[in-house]
């Protein structure tokens, strides 16, 4: 319990972090609650872009302000980026796939539950 908090921590202090975590898991809510069944589909793809636009930003952070003079005053810069990199990804592909497989089981049982009066209407 004490590791958790103390994660949670870390990764609040990262206002970058924050920020893309904060535009997934809005974009989650969206499709948690979408009736279209286009943004439905549409969304989880969303979610992993932001995430590896997340990725791409992260190391580019974490090079922008290394130095291969000073490595030892680089390294804590270099790191911070690459947890942004690592957190961006694991959000956005958790998430997507959490949605994806709540896609699936709603057309599922939109599915069985069709018959053909529905169909011809």
């Amino acid at each position: 319990m004490e590791n958790s908090m103390e994660f949670f921590e870390k990764i609040s202090s990262e206002p970058f972090i924050l920020l893309f975590g904060s535009v997934i898991l809005l974009l989650v809510i969206i499709g948690l609650f979408t009736k279209s069944s286009k943004w439905s589909n549409f969304i989880p793809n969303i979610i992993v872009s932001i995430g590896i636009l997340g990725t791409f930003f992260g190391i580019f952070k974490g090079l922008w302000y290394f130095d291969v003079d000073d490595i030892d005053k680089s390294i804590p810069e270099l790191l911070g980026g690459l947890k942004l990199a690592f957190s961006t990804s694991l959000l956005g592909i958790f998430f997507s796939i959490i949605l994806r497989f709540r896609n699936n089981s709603r057309t599922e049982v939109v599915k069985e539950e069709t018959t053909a009066d529905d169909i011809h209407e």
